[in-house]
């Protein structure tokens, strides 16, 4: 009976999808983010932001209400009882109306699609030099990005990065692997893939966001 036992768990695993981790709920729409600011990664992945939303104030002591608006002028009591402004530099993101935003290129990027695989759209300003014309000058550029949900790991839209993230899947790995260069490199197949690889790999998180 122990070996029929240990056979059915192993077939199991075989042909389940594979999940980010073991623990928590299954994600969807409905999930409530807590409000505030998350210090860490691990924070998010608990909803449990190192200083709640009920912690901020402005530079007047008025409590804040929406950290986007606010986040760089923030303060918050901290362990020592002094109120100290919060360095947004040292964040990893933060949740306001259930918007979670991650620190990247010049400031915080809403996660648009939610998946063990996040995906979102940045802004990044590119420096260059120009000797005929006032010097150094620049402009911004959006690119996509993804946030690995096991790691944390910000990562780029594009061929490398979906090589490394599938790294995770062998079977999607090797059919990605398998493609000609050209339709690796087309966003209609790293969306594919990104699709794909979510569902099997269905995101869970803390039970407290659920409503």
């Amino acid at each position: 009976m122990k070996a029929v036992l240990v056979l059915s768990a192993l077939l199991s695993a075989a042909i389940s999808p594979a999940q980010p981790d073991g623990t928590g709920v299954p994600y969807t729409s409905a999930y409530d983010f807590r409000s505030g600011i998350y210090l860490t990664f691990e924070e998010f992945r608990n909803n449990a932001p190192g200083i709640p939303i009920d912690a901020l104030s402005d530079d007047q002591g008025l409590r804040i209400r929406d950290i986007e608006e606010e986040i760089g002028r923030s303060y918050h009591v901290d362990s020592t009882g002094r109120r100290v402004r919060i360095d947004a530099g040292r964040i990893w993101g933060y949740c306001t109306h259930d918007i979670v935003r991650v620190a990247a290129g010049n400031g915080f990027f809403r996660i648009g699609r939610m998946g063990a695989l996040a995906h979102l759209i940045i802004e990044r300003t590119v420096h260059d030099y120009d000797p005929y014309s006032s010097g150094y000058g620049g402009y911004t550029m959006q690119e996509e990005r993804m946030v690995d949900m096991m790691t944390g790991e910000l990562l780029p839209f594009d061929v490398a990065g979906m090589d490394k993230a599938l790294l995770r899947d062998p079977v999607l790995s090797e059919e990605f692997r398998a493609l000609p260069k050209k339709e690796r490199r087309q966003a209609a197949t790293l969306y594919r893939f990104l699709q794909r690889y979510n569902a099997r790999h269905p995101l869970r998180m803390h039970p407290s966001g659920i409503r």
